[in-house]
Order: structure tokens, then sequence, then C-alpha cells
């Protein structure tokens, strides 16, 4: 071999790159955040269905809201129908609000859980999208 000071040398970078110095503990890859909380207890699993309808009434006074919304297959028929609700969603909603949500049977009634608000689009950026195909 012509340079063998120049494979040991390759040879000796290779073993320190390989092992970490004395005076420093090997690195540890660093923890992911829990953004999602995808590995929260199973007890919290959420049942029901997704859900997407649009608000008819509230009735605060009675802890209902009445939707109407399309088929969703293996639960419910399309229509308008009454649904149980924390007091914290029927404040947050108001007659022709479609939103978004998950329903589930309880004891025989169907309750509407984590509703959230759809914004419709502006009338005149509507128009643009619209205008723009085709």
């Amino acid at each position: 071999m012509k340079h063998p000071l120049a494979l040991v040398a390759v040879l000796a970078l290779a073993a320190c790159a390989s092992t970490p110095p004395k005076d420093h503990p090997a690195a540890t890859p660093p923890t992911t955040a829990n953004d999602c909380h995808c590995d929260d207890d199973a007890s919290d699993e959420l049942h029901g269905f997704a859900f997407m309808g649009r608000i008819v009434a509230v009735q605060a006074d009675q802890g209902v809201v009445l939707i109407a919304f399309h088929e969703i297959p293996g639960a419910l028929p399309a229509g308008t129908r009454e649904f149980k609700a924390a007091p914290e969603a029927l404040a947050a909603v108001q007659p022709g609000h479609d939103i978004l949500g998950r329903i589930e049977q309880r004891n025989g009634e169907w309750w509407l859980f984590d509703v959230r608000l759809l914004v419709p689009l502006p009338a005149a950026s509507n128009k643009q999208q619209v205008s723009g195909i085709k």
C-alpha cells in the first residue's frame, strides 16, 4: 500500500466518529411533543359519528338544538332532529350556522359534542373562485 499513514488516519477518524467523547454523554434524540394527544388514554377515545349540519333553532332553556343534516350512514337518515348539547355549545351557535361536530347516542337520546362553526367564504371570493372554473 502506498499511503499506510493515510489509511491509519482514516481508520482513527472513523473510530472517533462512532464513539462519543468520554466527557460528553451520548446524545439522546429529542422528545416529540404530544400536540395531537394521539397517545392519551384509550378511555378518552371518541365515540359516535362525525356530523355536519345547519342549525335551525336553539332552545337553550330545554338544552337542545334543532339541526338539519344529511344522512349519517349507520346512524340516522337525513332530516331535522333535536340534539341535546352542553350549555357552552348552545351558547356558541345560532340559527343559520353550519357546523361540524360529533353525535353520540346516550340513554336513548342523541347528543351533540365537539361543535365547530363553519365560516362561509365571503361572497366576492366565492364568485371569483366559481368564475375561475372552466
